[in-house]
């Protein structure tokens, strides 16, 4: 569900509604709610806050630990905001 709230833009509350409101997420996620509920959007924050305290988040800058460039981190200006990440290529079938 993480992935689904980065891909299309979504809030906390917004994905578990999408959960329930479109068949094609719920596959996506593995969520038959014939058999179990969808996890709400306070499961979604306290699961978020873990991988962000197991530094296991996307990165906030370019730079390393040793505050240098890293090599595989690349930096964008749109309008004026600085998007900083990696590139992921997705094949898909």
């Amino acid at each position: 569900m993480v992935f689904l709230q980065q891909w299309f833009n979504l809030s906390d509350p917004a994905v578990e509604e999408a959960i329930y409101d479109a068949a094609a997420m719920r596959r996506c996620v593995a969520i038959d709610l014939g058999r179990e509920a969808a996890p709400d959007e306070t499961t979604l924050l306290r699961f978020r806050h873990l991988l962000a305290k197991h530094h296991l988040g996307a990165p906030p800058s370019t730079k390393n630990q040793d505050k240098k460039r890293d090599p595989d981190m690349h930096q964008t200006k749109k309008g004026n905001q600085w998007h900083f990440g990696m590139k992921a290529h997705i094949g898909v079938d």
